[in-house]
């Protein structure tokens, strides 16, 4: 029988050619590095090499190198307190490669680049619009160093790489347990990292931080992991399971009170009482919220009631006795508030007095002073353009995953997962009042994967719904 043209293609390829061509390639530039470069920079070369391999012949594999690397990557290079100077983390290079590696599969097996999702069209705008807005900055001079802006849209792009992977290497119930159990694992061992510094008596952060740290960032992480531990807690049949869920909420609780993150306390809050609106035993948080204020008085370390009411006392020891009130904001007379909370409001008022010099497409990425405020940062770098952009997507997010949630209600896994990801994105939008939430990669990076993990159950159950049809005759 005569073979099929296809198929002779097929066979006259020979994948060793291809392996052979980039091993020399590698080698190439791995001596090239070796003999001009860093050691920095042959670490990371050897690094792209090897996750390369790993990432074109076993997706599912780099994934979960992935998913571990997210909060538990070592940082390389130094950075000092101005920026300069370089570090590369296991994950920055684990994303781009991933990204090659992927782009490289698509066109040898002839398989789709991005899988359709209904965040397509959204992502595709926030980014066009971030783009269009640094190119506008750039022209106009807004933005002193193109560069670092381009590399800032670049590292948005990373994030939703994680989403568009996990959506295309993700087929099965069975593949999502396993990824879930990974992202709890490296849950369990943040946790155990975090408890580690509390005796240090410093304000904990995630891990491989390095010196200064942000704990709004181990916050915010902290926040989207409790809650999906909180609906698997509601869900769950097994006692044992539901028993160390339960242990891991409190536990993380804990150590969100010591990051003394007023953004992620406030995210708490917000996630917590959506949980109560959407989780069916919803009792028990209830109780619990109770509970917690009765006790939290007696309970709450002196370090966490001292961050709170700290927030509202002048500024006396930390600008060299200068007191500053801020009119407009609290009482009449102006409210008094820490360094921290004041500078954050006048960086509001200043994005507010700027705006109006552009309004349609900002000052780019980078293109104005820092702010560490999302919603007013996306507003002063992208304008009215990005702004709504970046709400379409957020938008486009809650309707997903409500959509998700109902239609898959009487589903235990599907239910926590979908839950559980909403709860924790409301925590996220109040989070980003007082950070840039969605830029910070330690907190997008577990977020973006879950999106794409919430998406992967459509597919899931419409590839089970075209199984179960009954062939026509």
């Amino acid at each position: 029988m005569p073979m099929k043209p296809n198929s002779i293609q097929r066979s006259s390829f020979s994948p060793n050619v291809f392996a052979m061509i980039a091993l020399l390639a590698v080698c190439i530039l791995i001596s090239f590095l070796l003999a001009s470069q860093s050691t920095y920079w042959v670490i990371a070369a050897i690094m792209g090499t090897i996750l390369f391999t790993v990432g074109f012949f076993s997706p599912a594999i780099s994934l979960y190198i992935l998913i571990f690397s997210m909060l538990l990557s070592p940082e390389f290079g130094e950075r000092d307190l101005t920026g300069e100077g370089f570090t590369i983390r296991i994950e920055d290079i684990l994303l781009i490669v991933m990204g090659f590696s992927w782009l490289a599969k698509a066109s040898i097996e002839k398989i789709g680049l991005v899988a359709y999702t209904q965040l397509n069209k959204p992502i595709a705008l926030y980014l066009l619009a971030c783009t269009f807005s640094t190119a506008w900055g750039v022209v106009n001079d807004n933005i002193s160093s193109p560069i670092t802006g381009f590399f800032f849209i670049l590292k948005y792009f990373e994030y939703f790489v994680v989403f568009f992977i996990t959506v295309n290497f993700v087929n099965s119930k069975s593949q999502l347990k396993k990824l879930l159990w990974a992202l709890f694992i490296t849950y369990v061992i943040v946790l155990i990292l975090s408890f580690s510094q509390i005796p240090q008596g410093e304000r904990i952060t995630a891990p491989f931080e390095g010196e200064g740290g942000e704990p709004n960032t181990l916050g915010g992480y902290l926040v989207l992991m409790m809650a999906l531990t909180i609906a698997l807690a509601s869900n769950v049949k097994r006692i044992f399971y539901r028993a160390t869920l339960w242990l891991l909420t409190v536990l993380c609780f804990i150590a969100i009170l010591f990051t003394l993150s007023r953004a992620t306390w406030l995210a708490l809050a917000v996630m917590y009482v959506f949980l109560i609106i959407f989780i069916k035993k919803r009792n028990v948080l209830i109780f619990m919220l109770i509970l917690g204020a009765f006790l939290s008085p007696i309970i709450l370390p002196k370090a966490v009631l001292f961050r709170f009411y700290y927030t509202f006392t002048s500024e006396t020891k930390e600008r060299g006795g200068l007191q500053r009130g801020m009119p407009g904001y609290g009482s009449p007379g102006g409210s008094k508030f820490d360094s921290s909370t004041t500078d954050r409001l006048e960086a509001m008022q200043m994005v507010l007095r700027d705006f109006p010099k552009h309004p349609i497409f900002g000052f780019g990425v980078t293109g104005h002073s820092f702010i560490d405020a999302q919603y007013h940062r996306v507003l002063i770098e992208t304008g009215l353009v990005g702004l709504i952009a970046f709400l379409f997507l957020l938008w486009s997010i809650v309707r997903i995953l409500l959509d998700i949630r109902k239609k898959y209600m009487n589903d235990p896994l599907y239910n926590s997962l979908s839950t559980g990801t909403l709860c924790a994105f409301f925590g996220l939008l109040a989070h980003s009042i007082g950070t840039n939430t969605f830029i910070i990669v330690r907190i997008m990076e577990p977020f973006w994967c879950l999106m794409g993990l919430n998406i992967v159950i459509l597919n899931i159950e419409k590839k089970t719904n075209e199984l179960s049809e009954p062939v026509s005759t």
